[in-house]
C-alpha cells in the first residue's frame, strides 16, 4: 500500500472488513456473552456491574458496526455503475445481498431482545442485591 500509493485500498479494506464485518461479529459475540450472563441466574454486585458494562459496550459496538451502511453502499455502487454497461462493465446485485440483509435484521432483533432482557434482569439483580 505504501509503495503503490493505493491508500484507498487500505481504507476500503478497513471500512469493509473492520467496521462492516468484524465489528458486527464482535457485536453478536458480546450479545451472546450478555445472554449467557443473564441466563446464569446468579445475582451479585459484580454481576450487576458486569451486566451494566456489557449493555453499554453492546450499545456502542452496535452503533459502530456498519453492516447496514455496507449494504446500502453496495446498492449505490451497483446503481451508479450502470452507466458503464455500454462499455461492457456490468456490476449487479446478486443473491448474496439477501444474506447480508438477513444477517443485519437478525443482528438488530438480537440486540433489541437481549437489551430488553438485560434491562429487566438488571432491575431484578439490583432489587435482589439490595434485599
Amino acid at each position: 500500500f505504501w509503495d503503490s500509493h493505493e491508500l484507498n485500498l487500505l481504507l476500503a479494506f478497513t471500512m469493509l472488513g473492520g467496521f462492516g464485518i468484524a465489528l458486527t461479529v464482535a457485536s453478536i459475540s458480546l450479545l451472546l456473552v450478555l445472554t449467557l450472563l443473564v441466563v446464569s441466574g446468579t445475582s451479585s454486585p459484580r454481576k450487576q456491574w458486569l451486566l451494566q458494562e456489557l449493555l453499554r459496550t453492546c450499545h456502542v459496538v452496535r452503533h459502530v458496526a456498519m453492516l447496514d451502511v455496507v449494504i446500502v453502499g453496495l446498492f449505490v455502487v451497483s446503481f451508479a455503475a450502470s452507466i458503464y454497461k455500454e462499455q461492457g462493465i456490468v456490476i449487479e446485485i446478486e443473491h448474496g445481498i439477501r444474506y447480508l440483509i438477513a444477517s443485519e435484521v437478525l443482528h438488530n432483533l438480537l440486540f433489541w431482545s437481549v437489551n430488553h432482557i438485560g434491562e429487566s434482569s438488571k432491575e431484578e439483580i439490583a432489587s435482589a442485591v439490595s434485599d
